[in-house]
């Protein structure tokens, strides 16, 4: 059994923040990655994805020059440069990453003080380890999927790739955060007969007051919030608002994709003998979107007051200014064929799968208990967790930090690894 002091599990942005961190600590480690690096950035995203955030958020030490957007700062990088600076990153840093190991199973070792690591390429014995394989893992879907005819093709979002790859035909998109909205506006591009279940995602505003949404969220410190900030604690499953980085970054609006010929509908409740039943809140959620847009242009025209600030009036926005959406009939059913539906898209949100980990250090609903990563299972952590310290930390501007914490925190109590 081949033995190692720190052994982290993903090789995507946190596993190579944590051996940033570990190889500036001298500290012997791995990194086992079940795919290649960055592969939820390869196989999980669509053709035409992009970054949400701009690129002046990147945080990520010694990348080479030349990547990561560094030439346009006010730019969204696409999922091949994403890809591409990552694999650079990784060569840049040495980080010893092994490709294509799933790690199955960690255990703490019966004899000794750390951890055994059961892997598809054999065990390790580990003195610590660090989960990095993030907390978006497992799409997740209603139960009445599975009362769908078979002759209707169902995938996740995160397998959807063009709008060619999908059959003629209607396509109806289940859920509205950023994937759900992205994944419409690029059907819609291609000409596709659009159908669009809303959910409770609100809506930012790409560019307001003359500057990029993220630019003043950054100013008025939304992502220095913490989970304890929130008004509701549940607020880190909550769903991203929607916006969008491609074809140059711009507001993504309901109702504008109602004027843009989208079929909008309410919240789905079931499905029988090939008819959705369907909630008639469509304006309800319709309204809750709008809300949040409201929420941001306040927040922002009360730091321009407070600040003096010399920038262009309220009026300089990039949202649609229509309500098209609330003209929407709001249907209590809608029937597939007749609708000449023949792809659903599950765009429902995505949960943690940590069952590698054989320790008991979950909660009811699944995620991690822990206090910034750190777990009461000694010289275990977790990197890339949403919240983990602050809204930042799943971000590619905070998961350094993070990281850094984690280790310096793991290796405050060390452990010698077993032999």
């Amino acid at each position: 059994m081949r033995s190692i002091d720190t052994l982290v599990v993903g090789g995507g942005q946190a596993g190579l923040a944590s051996s940033y961190h570990l190889r500036r600590r001298g500290v012997d480690h791995v990194v086992l990655e079940a795919g290649r690096i960055g592969e939820s950035w390869r196989s999980r995203r669509w053709d035409s994805f992009t970054l949400v955030s701009p690129n002046w958020m990147i945080a990520l030490p010694d990348l080479p020059a030349g990547v990561g957007g560094s030439g346009d700062p006010d730019g969204y990088l696409p999922r091949a440069e994403i890809v591409g600076m990552l694999a650079a990153w990784a060569a840049a840093l040495a980080a010893p990453v092994y490709e294509g190991v799933t790690v199955t199973s960690v255990t703490r070792d019966p004899g000794g003080s750390g951890f055994v690591v059961e892997t598809t390429d054999g065990p390790w014995r580990a003195g610590r380890v660090i989960a990095a394989t993030g907390v978006y893992r497992t799409p997740t879907r209603p139960p009445f999927a599975a009362d769908l005819s078979a002759s209707i093709a169902q995938l996740d979002a995160t397998a959807y790739r063009n709008p060619e790859a999908l059959a003629p035909g209607s396509v109806l998109v289940v859920g509205s955060g950023q994937s759900g909205c992205q994944v419409v506006e690029d059907l819609l591009l291609a000409g596709r007969d659009v159908y669009l279940s809303v959910g409770s995602a609100g809506r930012f505003i790409r560019r307001y007051r003359g500057r990029d949404c993220f630019r003043w969220l950054d100013a008025t410190g939304f992502f220095e919030l913490t989970e304890a900030d929130l008004e509701d604690p549940r607020g880190r499953r909550a769903p991203n608002a929607h916006i969008t980085g491609a074809r140059g970054g711009h507001t993504i609006n309901l109702h504008r994709f109602a004027h843009d010929g989208v079929r909008l509908l309410g919240r789905i409740e079931g499905a029988a003998g090939g008819r959705l039943r369907v909630a008639p809140d469509l304006h309800a959620r319709l309204a809750g979107a709008d809300a949040i847009a409201a929420k941001f242009r306040r927040a922002v025209d009360e730091q321009v007051e407070r600040a003096g600030l010399a920038v262009p009036g309220p009026e300089d926005t990039d949202d649609y200014p229509g309500d098209d959406g609330f003209r929407v009939p709001q249907l209590d059913g809608l029937d597939l064929g007749a609708a000449g539906i023949t792809s659903v898209i599950w765009a429902c949100g995505l949960v943690p799968d940590f069952s590698y980990l054989r320790l008991q250090v979950f909660g009811g609903d699944g995620w991690p208990i822990h206090d910034g990563g750190i777990t009461r299972e000694s010289g275990l952590g977790f990197v890339g967790l949403r919240f983990q310290t602050s809204r930042r930390s799943d971000l590619l501007s905070g998961v350094v930090a993070d990281a850094g914490r984690v280790v310096d925190r793991l290796l405050d109590a060390r452990r010698e690894v077993p032999r």
